[in-house]
Formats: structure tokens, sequence, C-alpha cells
């Protein structure tokens, strides 16, 4: 019974893949060395493919760092920014809940300072605004030769690695798969609401990953993994934005 039971969830799964559209489209990475794209750079390549990422600007000074801040108004976030220093925050290079060009200015000068004692390549400041939602979840996916892409979703912020309150998907896939998947993590009741609470959105963050499986997928390699965290998500589907994102090329 086991086995006839096995049997059936693959033809299913089998059925499931043949039904999911498999026309690629191309992937275009920007040109230069290094394993990893800049913030800005992933958060680009994301966007091209229509996925939702918080509205930000690169500056390559503190002064258009301030003219950033103008721009883009309220509750702040300023990073810096190079491909040689893909994790920011022991570098002291990500301050959160900045307002005021003046601010900023200072928090760039002081960020384009470390990463020139660290000769990090390109170096420039991301300002972006500060998304908001009811909670963080992570999205990443990995290129597995002889397997494809694969897609993971789950709990995401600081703790990702400590909770492991996630699940994985081989694309191509679709949306419906990725509910079914999240109906399954420990977060699931606080995603669903409770005491009260309304549920979250989540009909935008499945179209994400499914987009980033098919990004991956359509990559064939170019791309080794893309690490989305946090992805914020709340009650409307507009707050569904990702806040951080990393992409590896292929060694």
């Amino acid at each position: 019974m086991a086995a006839l039971g096995q049997f059936m969830r693959h033809a299913e799964l089998r059925a499931r893949r043949a039904a999911v559209p498999s026309a690629a489209r191309p992937v275009a990475l920007p040109a230069g060395a290094g394993n990893f794209l800049s913030e800005a750079a992933s958060l680009a390549v994301l966007a091209a493919r229509g996925i939702p990422v918080v509205p930000h600007r690169l500056c390559a000074s503190a002064d258009e760092a301030a003219s950033a801040a103008q721009a883009l108004g309220g509750d702040l976030v300023v990073k810096g920014c190079s491909p040689d220093v893909p994790h920011k925050t022991e570098h002291g290079l990500v301050r959160v809940g900045v307002e005021g060009g003046a601010q900023v200015r200072v928090l760039a000068a002081e960020m384009f300072a470390r990463l020139a004692a660290l000769q990090a390549r390109d170096a420039a400041v991301l300002v972006a605004q500060r998304a908001r939602g009811r909670r963080e979840l992570v999205v990443g996916a990995r290129w597995l030769p002889g397997y494809g892409a694969t897609v993971l979703v789950g709990d995401g912020g600081t703790y990702v690695e400590a909770l492991g309150d996630v699940a994985l998907l081989l694309a191509p896939f679709d949306e419906r798969e990725v509910l079914d998947r999240l109906r399954g993590l420990r977060i699931w009741p606080l995603l669903a609401g409770v005491r009260g609470e309304a549920p979250v959105a989540l009909g935008a963050l499945c179209r994400l990953a499914v987009a980033l499986g098919e990004l991956v997928a359509d990559a064939q390699g170019a791309i080794a993994s893309a690490d989305l965290n946090p992805v914020f998500v709340g009650e409307s589907e507009a707050q569904t934005l990702v806040a951080d994102a990393l992409i590896e090329r292929a060694a």
C-alpha cells in the first residue's frame, strides 16, 4: 500500500510538471568578476523578471545618498554596496530607521570609508525605503546539476538558519504548490491569522517563488544561487517586497 501510494504521488507530480509551461526566457547577468553580484545588481535582475523589490537608489557619493534620501522620503535603510562584501551586517554596513538627508550623508560617508578600508570593488551606497509587513520570509533558489532549479520558501529574517522552518520545491511548479508547501510550515497558523488577526495575503509571494524558480531554471546554471531574505509580507499583496537579495554566479 505504501508503494502504491508513492506511485500515485509520483504520477501526480509528473502530471503537474507537464501542465506547467516550460518556455524559457533569456537571462542577462551584468558583466564583472567575482562570484557574487552586488545587492543593487541582484535587485535589478529580480526586478527585470517582475519580482517586486523595495524602492531604492544606488549612490556613488555621500551627496548622492543625501539627494536619494530626499527623493525617497520617510523611514530609510542605508547600506554599503559592493560585490566583494556580500554579507554587510558584520562590517557595520547596514543602518535601519534613518530619516533625513543630513543623517544619510554622514552615514554614507562612513560606509564609503569602511568599503575603502576593505578594498571593496565598485563601492557604492544603497538608500532604500524601509519595507514593512507582518512577517519576514525567505525565498531562495539553487541550481543543482542533474536536477535543475530548487526553490526554498519559509520563515526568514535573522534566524532563518537556526529555526529551519522552510520547504523545498523543484522547478517548474505553480502557485498552488507553493501554497501547499507553506501550509506545512510551523509558521502557517501565523500566516493564516490567529487571535483575531487577518490572514497574510500570500498570492504575490507564491508568484514571486514561481518567478524565482523560472529565473534560475532559465539561467541554466549561470546562476548558482539566489537568496532573497527578508521578503516582507502583510495583509495586502502590495506589502510583498524583497528587501535584500544576493545572487551568486556559477563558478
